[in-house]
């Protein structure tokens, strides 16, 4: 694989395969934006964000509008999201971390920007918003009190990556980008959601049921990807996002993620 005519060496793709899999395990970090507020303007202000991804591996926070940090990012968007493993044990410094450091955009499905925003389609907001929901389902209810708006890191520059003791790695952010853009199987993602829409539409309302208690009359995969997939519906129209418990690494692997997925959205119904 190969970024700007630069290849990438075999350890350092199996690094940015494990960062992209810690994003997907970690559900929250701390982000560190640069302060505004006069008597420590230039200064590191750290907080605790919940946090989903996009397509490609790209974090994606909700803040409210009038949080600190949405005044931060709004004047410098650079800033720095660091995750570590929620399941550490004994000494932090054992297990594994990493720092994303980049620049962080404002979503909008409007296509009149300013300088810290960047458009999206609505599609792909529905989409981001129902990856969000599944992570934080509590946050239903933040879209209607203090503008709360999706910020993306959207330009990843390094990863500081730490895998535990004498494990540590400067990752390019370009290169992680690329990879993540090519760690695909679109060929067999396109059949088999082409196969769950014309085959298994029950399977789909039967996990919407179990996982979000909502019974529509209509549901249509929309995407499917190495992380999960998310679904729309009608009667009532929504967007509803399932993740894989595991990252795919190999096409055969969709078929039995699908399956795990749906049988524990039948469990789920059975004890109701």
């Amino acid at each position: 694989m190969t970024e700007n005519n630069i290849s990438i060496d075999e350890e350092t793709l199996e690094s940015l395969h494990l960062v992209r899999t810690w994003l997907s395990i970690a559900t929250s970090g701390t982000l560190a934006t640069l302060s505004r507020k006069p008597n420590i303007d230039g200064f590191p202000l750290g907080s605790v964000v919940p946090f989903c991804l996009d397509g490609i591996g790209r974090p994606v926070i909700l803040i409210a509008g009038i949080a600190a940090h949405t005044r931060n990012l709004r004047e410098d968007n650079r800033a720095t999201l660091f995750i570590s493993d929620p399941e550490a044990d004994g000494d932090p410094q054992a297990s594994w971390r990493a720092s994303l450091v980049g620049r962080f955009v404002e979503l909008t499905t409007s296509t009149e920007t300013v300088s810290y925003q960047e458009t999206v389609s609505e599609n792909e907001m529905s989409i981001i918003r129902a990856k969000y929901i599944e992570r934080v389902p509590q946050a239903t209810s933040y879209f209607s009190t203090h503008n709360f708006k999706f910020w993306r890191l959207s330009e990843v520059l390094t990863i500081r990556y730490i895998a535990g003791f004498g494990r540590i790695r400067w990752l390019d952010g370009k290169s992680y980008l690329n990879a993540m853009t090519n760690y695909a199987f679109p060929e067999f993602e396109n059949g088999a959601l082409n196969h769950m829409n014309i085959d298994h539409e029950g399977n789909l309302l039967e996990m919407i049921s179990a996982f979000y208690e909502v019974e529509p009359k209509t549901a249509q995969m929309i995407t499917l990807n190495v992380d999960g997939f998310c679904v729309q519906t009608t009667e009532p129209h929504g967007f509803y996002s399932f993740s894989f418990d595991n990252l795919i690494k190999e096409s055969g692997q969709y078929k039995s993620s699908i399956i795990r997925v749906l049988a524990s959205a039948r469990k789920l119904n059975k004890s109701k």
